[in-house]
């Protein structure tokens, strides 16, 4: 809900000293929906979530996380649903990571 980044949906960083017990890290806010695509143009997605990174020798190379072309705050049936609810795709977004 942003409770933690302030932007619904978006991804938050969160630490934990044992995997259990979880807190925002200090500026929680860790990607935007905001995308911006390699033609220039940029994209709200609906929401962002379950971040992994692709390790090439121990190197981050590429973030993905799950999205979709969802609408934030979008009622189906009288009832508020999170983006992904609404959408009519979803996809993994792969984000290349710059050396």
């Amino acid at each position: 809900h942003g409770a933690f980044t302030g932007e619904p949906f978006a991804l938050a960083h969160m630490i934990s000293p044992d995997g259990l017990d979880w807190r925002p890290a200090d500026g929680p806010l860790a990607v935007l929906r905001k995308i911006k695509w390699d033609d220039g143009s940029i994209r709200e997605m609906g929401n962002l979530e379950r971040p992994y990174l692709l390790l090439e020798n121990g190197e981050p190379r590429c973030f993905y996380a799950a999205t979709s072309d969802g609408v934030h705050g979008k009622e189906i049936d009288g009832i508020a649903r999170a983006a992904h609810y609404g959408a009519d795709h979803t996809w993994c977004l792969a984000i290349p990571v710059k050396s």
